[in-house]
């Protein structure tokens, strides 16, 4: 397996680096069906191979998610370009795995590389249209992770995605859920698109657990409310697609197919990077390493490694940190 994942193992640590030169340039996507939380075309940032290279990478962007009204309604406020693409900048300066420096990305400097905006905040899963009249006010912005990524791929085909060697599906944080949730689509899709492709995914601490928390939140600040109480909402507000492998195995808590414990395994190849002190799930416990809560924090490591102890390719560092 890991000679089959071949030079995919030299990407961890090469995430943060330095800019690098030539930009990727932002293009809105064409289908009208894949939009952003308000409505504005979602987008993608490319940059062709400057060497004509048959690789390619296609990153989906991070940025946690919302659930509710509330939580929703405060994303907007913090991070609006993550529900709107209306003032997405026209370049974006690749680094790490999307460097063109040869230098900080010796092997995947040339290849041609796919930033996809994330402006859905569904963890990459949701098929969702808006709907104002709905129950839940939430209801009123669009969820359509999984519409946006497929549109992506479409798109780029013609490109010259179709004749790729090599498809590499990765992302951080929520796109590194996002790649387990996408992965085996996008490698379905190519195979019926371009069968000689080879596909492969990179998992960037995409794996949260349901832990229960250190301190019990009121979730008034959204991004220490637990798991347990965040996803089976966001499940049903986003409408979310998951992998029919884990939903067929929880079809009355479809909702755990949003932690990597019972996604895994995909069944394309997929490389997991994932730190035992995720500083993101240290925060969905309300835990903060100023707390005197030394013994709960190596319980979260002590978990993360069983948990991850499965997984035939892996690289999980105990460090407190998160992609």
């Amino acid at each position: 397996f890991r000679k089959k994942m071949g030079p995919l193992l030299v990407i961890i640590g090469i995430f943060v680096g330095v800019v690098g030169g030539a930009p990727l340039k932002l293009q809105h996507i064409e289908d009208t069906a894949a939009v952003c939380n308000d409505g504005s075309p979602a987008g993608y940032y490319i940059r062709m191979s400057p060497t004509k290279s048959t690789k390619w990478i296609v990153l989906l962007e991070g940025g946690w998610y919302c659930f509710d009204e509330h939580s929703c309604s405060e994303r907007l406020l913090s991070t609006p370009d993550l529900m709107s693409s209306t003032k997405w900048i026209a370049e974006y300066e690749g680094k790490g795995i999307l460097s063109d420096d040869k230098n900080e990305n010796p092997s995947w400097w040339d290849a041609n590389s796919v930033f996809i905006g994330y402006c859905s905040s569904d963890h990459w899963t949701g098929n969702a249209t808006a709907n104002a009249s709905a129950e839940n006010p939430a209801s009123k912005w669009n969820f359509l992770g999984i519409v946006i990524v497929e549109a992506t791929i479409k798109e780029i085909l013609p490109l010259g995605l179709r004749n790729a060697s090599l498809l590499v599906v990765t992302g951080v944080s929520a796109g590194g859920f996002g790649t387990f949730a996408n992965l085996d689509r996008v490698a379905d899709l190519m195979s019926t698109a371009s069968p000689s492709t080879r596909v492969v995914g990179l998992v960037d601490s995409g794996w949260l657990m349901n832990s229960t928390q250190y301190k019990p939140s009121d979730c008034a600040v959204y991004t220490t409310c637990p798991v347990y109480t965040a996803f089976p909402k966001g499940a049903v507000l986003w409408n979310s697609q998951m992998p029919p492998s884990c939903k067929h195995r929880f079809t009355n808590s479809s909702w755990l197919c949003l932690l990597g414990k019972y996604v895994y395994p995909t069944k394309t190849p997929a490389l997991i990077n994932e730190f035992q002190f995720d500083l993101a799930d240290l925060s969905l416990c309300n835990v903060h390493p100023h707390d005197d809560a030394l013994s709960y924090i190596e319980g979260i490591g002590a978990q993360y490694r069983r948990e991850l102890s499965p997984v035939t390719s892996l690289f999980s560092p105990a460090c407190a940190a998160h992609t």
